[in-house]
């Protein structure tokens, strides 16, 4: 399952299928489309260069949304800040949210009902069918914060949490905590010289960390 998808589900109310009110930033534009971007950087295929980001080389495809957006940095044929990175997705894929969650209803972890929180207009509900999906977000930043899980996978959903906010809100204190803590740790590794075997994480993380360092600018 995409990171952005996980997000969507923790977001979600499982009984009402809206969105709680203090999780909505899972929901925005630039949180999604650098959840994809992120995507891209786990798989090591976003790297920087002299004149900003770009793919390095093509994996097999995992994800249609994940090969979109792959095919729309190639077609740029330029590199991207990444500020400008978030702003070609959120431009290129206006309806995200949309796509992520039907996505999601017809693989069976959502319903969709086509009812709206208010009659005819308003926002779709999507109760969560799958509870199992609905925990897996939390159980992949939990093993973060104890370091159970130190993978690239793990690195990118905790920056998209910190980076966000949503580590306080998801999160008991103690776990948010120590989450930003291997956050600040990740930063200052970077600091040091990566030898052969470990520049490919290092040049990942660094991608990610600069893409979450944008998902505090208001959507």
């Amino acid at each position: 399952m995409l990171l952005g998808e996980l997000f969507l589900l923790c977001a979600l109310d499982p009984m009402h299928g809206t969105v709680r009110p203090n999780r909505t930033v899972a929901h925005q534009p630039r949180f999604l489309a650098t959840s994809l971007l992120m995507e891209l950087a786990v798989c090591r295929e976003l790297k920087r260069f002299e004149d900003g980001l770009h793919l390095d080389h093509d994996l097999p495809s995992f994800h249609i949304l994940v090969d979109q957006v792959r095919e729309a940095i190639k077609k740029a044929e330029k590199g991207f800040s990444p500020e400008q990175a978030i702003a070609l997705v959120v431009h290129q894929f206006p309806h995200l949210r949309r796509d992520m969650l039907e996505a999601l209803a017809e693989r069976g972890i959502l319903h969709s009902d086509g009812r709206r929180r208010y009659w005819l207009f308003g926002e779709k509900a999507y109760p969560i069918r799958s509870q199992q999906a609905e925990h897996e977000c939390l159980e992949l930043l939990e093993q973060a914060a104890t370091g159970a899980d130190r993978t690239l996978r793990a690195a990118a959903a905790s920056l998209l949490a910190t980076g966000s906010g949503l580590a306080t809100i998801l999160l008991h204190a103690d776990q948010s905590n120590a989450l930003y803590a291997w956050t600040r740790e990740l930063e200052q590794d970077l600091s040091q010289p990566a030898d052969s075997e470990d520049a490919p994480n290092a040049e990942a993380i660094a991608v990610m960390l600069s893409l979450s360092k944008r998902l505090s600018i208001a959507s």
